[in-house]
C-alpha cells in the first residue's frame, strides 16, 4: 500500500483561495512547510506577468511592479545599487556628479556627452616655439644631425610602379577612392581640372561603354528639366495627387525623340530642344508611371 501523506491546507497568493497539498513529489518539501503558495502554474504565471503590489525591503512602502525577484522600489534601487551589485560611488571629472561604477571599472566621467565636452585635448595644441619653452627645447633636440632621419631618404625614393611591386600594389589599392573637398582645396585649385579628365583623357575611360540613355538621365540638364516639371506641378502626381517618390514622364516618349532626331551622342542630345521642353513633361507617381508604360492609362 502506498504511504499516505499528511494533508496541508495552503492559501494561494494569486487567487487567494485555500487548496490542499498532498503530493510532496510534485511540489517538493520546501513548499510543504510554507503558509502561502500557488494552487497551479497558470495562477503563478498570471501573478508574476502582471503588475502586483510589492513591499520594499528597505523603506517598507508598497509599490506596483513585475517579476518574482523584484524587492526594492525605484528610489531604493538607485540608492542601494552599489550595495546590490557591489558598485562604487565616484565623482565625475567634468560635472562633479556622483555616478556608480563596477569595482573593476575605470570610468572617470558620468556619461559620454560629459566626456566629449570635458575630455583632455593635446597639450601642445596652439603652442609655438615663441610661446612655450617645452616646444623650443624639443625642436632643438631634433635639429640637424640629432634627427634620426637626417641624411636619409624615404624608402620609396626613386621607385616607380614599373620598377617596384610594392609601389604598384599601393597604387592599385588607391584607385577609385575619392578625395574630400578639403584635401582637393589644400592640393591646389589647378591640380584637378574637369576638362583634362573628360572622355578618352580620363585614365578610367573604357571606350564609351555606358549607354546613351543613362548618360543623358545623369547629366545636369536633365536634372534641371526634371526639377522644373516638379515645381510646375507642385510636386504632386497628376493622376492621384500623392506626394513622395515621383517620376518625370515624357508625353512624347524619350526613345522616340532620340530615334526621330538620330541622336547617338551626348553632345547632340544637349542641343536637342524637344528633349528639354517642359510642356512635354508630366509628374507621376511610381505606380501610375508603370501603368502608363504598360498602356493601361493614357496621359
Amino acid at each position: 500500500m502506498p504511504k499516505e501523506h499528511n494533508k496541508k491546507i495552503l492559501n494561494c497568493i494569486g487567487c487567494k483561495k485555500n487548496f490542499e497539498l498532498t503530493n510532496q513529489q510534485v511540489y517538493g518539501l520546501k513548499v510543504a512547510h510554507q503558509k502561502n503558495a500557488f494552487c497551479s502554474r497558470k495562477c503563478r504565471a498570471k501573478y508574476y506577468s502582471g503588475n502586483r503590489e510589492i513591499t520594499c525591503f528597505n523603506c517598507r512602502i508598497k509599490f506596483e511592479g513585475k517579476g518574482p525577484k523584484r524587492k526594492y522600489c525605484n528610489s531604493c534601487r538607485k540608492k542601494l545599487s552599489y550595495k546590490i551589485h557591489n558598485k562604487k560611488l565616484k565623482n565625475c571629472l567634468g560635472c562633479d556628479k556622483e555616478f556608480l561604477d563596477f569595482p573593476s571599472g575605470n570610468r572617470k566621467y558620468c556619461n559620454r556627452s560629459c566626456y566629449l565636452k570635458n575630455r583632455p585635448m593635446n597639450w601642445n595644441k596652439g603652442l609655438t616655439k615663441e610661446t612655450d619653452e617645452r616646444i623650443k627645447r624639443y625642436s632643438e633636440k631634433i635639429k640637424g644631425g640629432k634627427n634620426h632621419m637626417y641624411g636619409k631618404k624615404p624608402w620609396n625614393y626613386g621607385l616607380s610602379v614599373d620598377t617596384n611591386e610594392l609601389v604598384k600594389r599601393i597604387a592599385e589599392s588607391k584607385k577609385g577612392k575619392k578625395r574630400d573637398k578639403k584635401t582637393i582645396e589644400a592640393m591646389g585649385p589647378t591640380m584637378f581640372k574637369r576638362e583634362d579628365f573628360l572622355g578618352a583623357k580620363n585614365p578610367r575611360w573604357k571606350g564609351g561603354i555606358t549607354p546613351l540613355r543613362n548618360s543623358i538621365r545623369k547629366c545636369k540638364q536633365y536634372i534641371s528639366w526634371r526639377d522644373k516639371v516638379f515645381t510646375r506641378d507642385n510636386y504632386t502626381c497628376k493622376k492621384c495627387g500623392k506626394q513622395g517618390t515621383l517620376h518625370a514622364h515624357h508625353k512624347i516618349s524619350f526613345e522616340y525623340i532620340l530615334r526621330k532626331n538620330k541622336i547617338k551622342e551626348l553632345k547632340k542630345a544637349m542641343k536637342c530642344n524637344e528633349l528639354w521642353d517642359v510642356s512635354n513633361g508630366v509628374t507621376l507617381c511610381k505606380n501610375h508611371h508603370i501603368q502608363v508604360h504598360r498602356g493601361d492609362i493614357l496621359v
